[in-house]
């Protein structure tokens, strides 16, 4: 019961972290917007309009920073979920190898666009795969193929006997 809690906290936070990453960004980015346009008419919530203190550069490359410790929040919550489902090391390991490997492709594709900026879909393509490692989609569905492969495991070890 005790590990059912756990895992039930760690998926909480897990989803608590991917809503307070969009919250937070969509009012960086609206602050942004005031900035750089130097309008009056901010939508900022009111707990964040801290974020007049910043300048443009600052918002805008502090989203560069956020974003990497949005992606290893995400990863460090992911590996604990696993760890504390499935108890198996490899699995952790295979998960966090996996958001490494989404980031990385993400950073390529960001790279290929900073290069060959007529390539026009390689930022999409990047901004998609980075989300990913922001927000708990590939948490979940890392989670359901380890839950997928256990179960073929079970069902192998089942015809077995």
């Amino acid at each position: 019961m005790q590990r059912k809690l756990i895992i039930f906290l760690g998926f909480t936070a897990l989803t608590a972290t991917g809503f307070f990453r969009e919250y937070l960004f969509l009012n960086i980015n609206e602050q942004i917007r005031v900035t750089y346009y130097q309008v009056n008419d901010t939508h900022v919530d009111p707990p964040l309009k801290v974020l007049a203190r910043f300048s443009y550069g600052e918002l805008y490359y502090g989203k560069w920073l956020l974003t990497l410790v949005f992606a290893a929040i995400m990863a460090g919550l992911t590996a604990l979920i696993v760890k504390w489902w499935f108890r198996k090391k490899e699995l952790v390991r295979i998960g966090l190898l996996v958001f490494g490997l989404v980031f990385g492709l993400s950073f390529i594709f960001f790279l290929i666009h900073a290069f060959f900026p007529s390539l026009e879909g390689s930022y999409a393509i990047s901004r998609f795969l980075v989300g990913m490692t922001e927000t708990p989609l590939l948490s979940i569905l890392l989670i359901a193929a380890f839950t997928l492969v256990n179960k073929q495991e079970y069902l192998q070890d089942t015809n077995k006997s």
